[in-house]
């Protein structure tokens, strides 16, 4: 099988940004409370900082899997990775988890030479909408990089380019 070419990966996250900074809010009061009472602030300022890195970094700390869309010959491509073991997300851990393909059927679809790229991201757009429901509902998925893509992205190029490169190997 020809290496596919991939067009995005979208991040899929335990919890939102906001879910998370909630909860970091909420630990950061508790060691000031207990731990901290009493204590100079630059003390506590440092206590809150180690004690609550890296699980207060949002972005690239709570990934719990991702949406990878790639192009084929003629094809759009999603494959979905989920954790390897299925066990309760812990949200202050350091432990990261192994994140596999997960087979699911009809994750693509044909791209015809008539398909215009607004047609080819409503596609995209369609079948993101179904992969993110294979995720339990509490994760995030961060859909900005499609969002983002798709006002710089020359889809029709791209999927040509692609198809060169098929026909020389």
């Amino acid at each position: 099988m020809k290496e596919r070419t991939i067009i995005f990966t979208l991040p899929v996250y335990a919890l939102s940004r906001k879910a998370l900074s909630d909860k970091v809010n909420k630990e950061i009061e508790r060691i000031k409370t207990t731990m901290c009472e009493g204590c100079d602030e630059d003390i506590t300022r440092k206590v809150i900082e180690h004690e609550t890195f890296p699980y207060r970094c949002w972005r690239f700390n709570h990934i719990v899997g991702y949406i990878e869309v790639s192009a084929g010959l003629n094809d759009v491509y999603f494959n979905l990775y989920l954790p390897y073991k299925k066990k309760r997300y812990c949200w202050n851990s350091r432990q990261k988890w192994l994140l596999t393909n997960e087979g699911h059927d009809y994750t693509h679809f044909r791209v015809y030479d008539e398909d215009s790229a607004e047609v080819i991201f409503q596609k995209i757009r369609e079948y993101l909408e179904e992969a993110v429901k294979m995720f339990p509902a509490r994760y995030y998925v961060d859909l900005e990089p499609f969002y983002i893509g798709k006002k710089y992205l020359d889809i029709k190029r791209l999927l040509r380019d692609v198809r060169e490169r098929y026909a020389q190997e």
